[in-house]
């Protein structure tokens, strides 16, 4: 099965222990999209990006078009995206909002023919729990996140997951996934694209 994996840093495999180099990464056997591909035979094409938010302008939009059209063979589609949402906009922007722009580039995205091709697997993964020391306000946000991103599958016929994960399965920062939390991660976007 061959899949395109969409999404932050989160899907690109980030280690936050390098102290800020943005290409420093937990190694492929270590981050979720590798493990499925090393050890359960996926083919994986990570297509994570540090930093990035859900696309919403002209720039953003056409490369993610290019991404789509590129990989059209592709079987699945994970999209994790909502995290940097929260965490860089000023004001902050609520879980709600977060999922109401995921709905609206989902709807976009069908505008291009590219991505609800006849039996490809769409799924929408709820971005992790974050739990950043003293913002107790993006944290207590940030759970909100499954609920609200489970209306917004819905609502664009998508298969949704929502990890379940602890505070313990994310790195020191309280952001990035841990090898722990990529290992638990693994097994449960395993299970829904096998279902």
């Amino acid at each position: 099965m061959k899949i395109l994996c969409y999404g932050d840093s989160n899907t690109y495999g980030y280690d936050p222990r390098d102290g800020g180099d943005l290409d420093y990464r937990y190694p492929k056997s270590d981050r979720w999209t590798g493990i499925l591909e090393e050890r359960y035979g996926f083919e994986v094409i990570n297509e994570g990006e540090n930093g990035r938010t859900i696309p919403g302008n002209r720039y953003a939009l056409a490369a993610l078009k290019e991404t789509l059209r590129r990989n059209q063979d592709a079987d699945a589609v994970t999209v994790m995206l909502g995290s940097n949402d929260l965490l860089i906009g000023y004001p902050m922007m609520t879980a709600k909002e977060i999922a109401g722009r995921m709905v609206r580039l989902f709807k976009r995205i069908e505008e291009w023919d590219l991505f609800r091709a006849p039996g490809k697997k769409i799924l929408l993964i709820a971005p992790p729990i974050v739990r950043i020391p003293g913002e107790a306000m993006i944290n207590r946000e940030s759970d909100l996140f499954a609920v609200c991103f489970r209306e917004a599958a819905k609502e664009v016929g998508a298969v949704f997951l929502a990890l379940q994960l602890e505070a313990s399965d994310l790195a020191f920062d309280g952001v990035h996934l841990s090898e722990a939390g990529h290992q638990k991660a693994t097994e449960q976007i395993r299970a829904a694209l096998r279902t």
